[in-house]
């Protein structure tokens, strides 16, 4: 280099900036608006995967965490991995990003609209490709989960692969917690205990015609006790579906309004598990055990 400063040839610079305990690369200096050549390959080798929380998509593109229009830089500290979804779709309102230090080296912290804060690291620094949970200054109620940012997405967490719930796993579990009316119930759990409901008050039905302990009001002994055995533990399992949606277990009050009470609960049973809340972890993010 220095034969060449004296030879008048022109020398390009890059100061590069290590670890002093471990050596390890953490950032270089990049004038540009856009991230190219060794700074791009070198964020794309530490994240690996989508630094947006929950998404696990390659990495396509490469971009500010801090927005380069209220002064992000181009650089490793303020670079992230995104896939193509997230990349499009991070400027949705009320979404923010930035680089926040953590004890295991690079983060990005993501707010919702919301207020709820996850940070993530690099894929190549954590056991695992869950994101975890930061501070939450936003009330429970108003609980997003988050996606892709796609908008179509922004509200619910998908289904973490591997943990999904079936028809007897969710009847065990709504079983033994008989009279739990504490913690979270996932959809599935609630709707396949629905139907475990259902189908015992046919099987009742036909046993009170065969045994002629039927009444004339349509419903039979048998069928009755059923329906008392069950009421306890289908309850508990709306407490809990209410809370996986962020809502108080009160709200199971309003099914004694007739129709408009079993509408309102209907749409409230149908919504998809949120974050993490006052009630514990998002369900889906664990597997399904009792």
């Amino acid at each position: 280099m220095a034969d060449a400063c004296t030879r008048g040839e022109r020398v390009w610079l890059r100061r590069l900036y290590t670890n002093p305990v471990t050596g390890e690369l953490v950032s270089m200096d990049a004038r540009s608006r856009l991230f190219r050549g060794s700074l791009a390959r070198f964020i794309r080798l530490r994240d690996q995967t989508c630094r947006t929380p929950w998404c696990d998509a390659p990495v396509r593109a490469v971009d500010h965490a801090e927005d380069h229009d209220i002064g992000g830089g181009t650089s490793a500290a303020n670079g992230q991995g995104l896939c193509e979804a997230c990349n499009h779709a991070k400027q949705a309102p009320g979404w923010r990003a930035r680089p926040s230090p953590g004890v295991g080296g690079h983060e990005i912290e993501t707010t919702t609209p919301t207020g709820h804060t996850y940070r993530t690291p690099p894929r190549s620094s954590r056991p695992s490709a869950r994101a975890r949970p930061g501070t939450t200054p936003s009330s429970p109620g108003e609980g997003a989960a988050l996606a892709c940012l796609v908008a179509a997405r922004d509200q619910r967490v998908p289904e973490v692969p591997g943990v999904l719930m079936g028809f007897t796993d969710a009847v065990q579990i709504c079983l033994q917690k008989y009279a739990d009316f504490s913690g979270r119930g996932r959809r599935s759990e609630y709707w396949y205990f629905a139907l475990f409901n259902l189908l015992v008050g046919i099987a009742a039905g036909i046993i009170d015609v065969i045994l002629g302990t039927d009444f004339d009001t349509g419903s039979g002994l048998i069928g009755l006790l059923a329906s008392l055995a069950l009421l306890l533990p289908s309850l508990a399992a709306g407490v809990r579906r209410l809370h996986d949606t962020s809502r108080s277990g009160w709200w199971i009050l309003i099914g004694l309004i007739p129709v408009i009470g079993w509408i309102i609960l209907i749409v409230f049973f149908v919504q998809d598990s949120h974050p993490d809340n006052s009630y514990g972890p998002n369900p889906k993010s664990a597997p399904a055990v009792a």
